[in-house]
């Protein structure tokens, strides 16, 4: 009998930027690189961009560069976080491709790691490396430029969060050309006031949205829509159809897995069941879609019934 194989998972590395290569990886790794003299040497594909890292060959640098593998994770420690994340399409070792890359004062950092698409991640220096399985007493600005985490810790964040995606809460990254603060009106710059407040709330069991999220491949009930463009693994939302704040229940047979638009629509009230429950239409009564279901997902009818309810007490008051 043949021995049955684990399943591989994807390895996590961990990096921080050096203060003084900040500049350099804002160039290189965020803004990417997009001269095609480059790309048609590194790359065989059509990617019209790529967004690049380079290690300096110490020999602890090179031992665990030669453990990266194509889609292992990259964390990289950058202004006071876990700032940005990626995943591996390549690796090479080469000066020259490094002098091309980051130019000839950085011809030495010649373990270069590429990635066709960067997230924006927000995750805690201490925090993370222990999550990671790594000492939590690492000092911020450590000294090696690349380090992995334990592959038993990696496998206990995908048991609990279903995916590495899921865990870092990738979003991502937006392409701006103003400062954010140059759109801001000027009274909304004022600092606020504070008053302070206590907030008592149901806390959802994350566990079963995830779940859930994962029977539906993270598309839409409705729509079937994913956001492939944008999140590699998908993205979705699970919507409580009786809100738990309205003591609703954390239950499957209270949930749909949707896109955000169509969250935002059952959250406002501006769509309802109809008879058929697994058609959906709007206040007027015009069927606008049809709800997909899972062999052994449904949902308990007097969900149903609480949320044609408040659609109907909202368009009446």
């Amino acid at each position: 009998m043949k021995e049955i194989m684990e399943k591989k998972i994807a390895n996590i590395f961990l990096t921080s930027i050096e203060s003084d290569k900040k500049e350099l990886f804002k160039n290189k790794f965020i803004l990417g690189i997009h001269e095609k003299t480059i790309l048609t040497k590194i790359l065989k594909s059509n990617i019209k961009s790529i967004h690049a890292w380079g290690f300096i060959p110490s020999e602890k640098n090179l031992k665990i560069w030669q453990n990266l593998n194509i889609n292992d994770w990259v964390l990289f420690y950058f202004d006071g976080r876990y700032s940005y994340a990626s995943k591996i399409i390549q690796k090479e070792k080469s000066e020259q491709l490094a002098t091309k890359i980051f130019g000839k004062t950085n011809h030495n950092r010649n373990l270069i790691v590429l990635f066709s698409k960067i997230f924006k991640i927000k995750k805690g220096f201490q925090k993370t490396n222990s999550e990671m399985g790594l000492e939590t007493t690492i000092p911020e600005i450590h000294k090696i430029n690349m380090i992995q985490a334990k592959e038993i810790s990696v496998r206990k964040i995908i048991e609990k969060f279903g995916s590495i995606e899921s865990y870092l809460e990738i979003i991502a990254p937006k392409i701006t050309h103003k400062d954010i603060s140059d759109i801001i009106p000027s009274s909304m710059k004022k600092e606020p006031k504070r008053i302070k407040s206590i907030t008592l709330r149901r806390i959802r069991d994350t566990k079963k949205s995830i779940d859930l999220k994962k029977v539906y491949s993270n598309k839409c009930q409705i729509c079937n829509y994913s956001f492939p463009d944008y999140v590699e693994s998908g993205y979705s939302e699970v919507h409580h159809v009786w809100p738990m704040a309205d003591n609703g229940d954390d239950d499957f047979d209270n949930m749909l897995v949707l896109c955000p638009n169509h969250h935002t629509e059952f959250d406002y009230g501006v769509i309802q069941f109809s008879q058929n429950t697994q058609k959906i239409e709007d206040i007027k009564g015009k069927i606008i879609g049809t709800v997909s279901f899972k062999k052994g997902h449904e949902l308990n009818k007097k969900n149903i019934e609480f949320h044609n309810e408040r659609v109907r007490k909202i368009f009446e008051s």
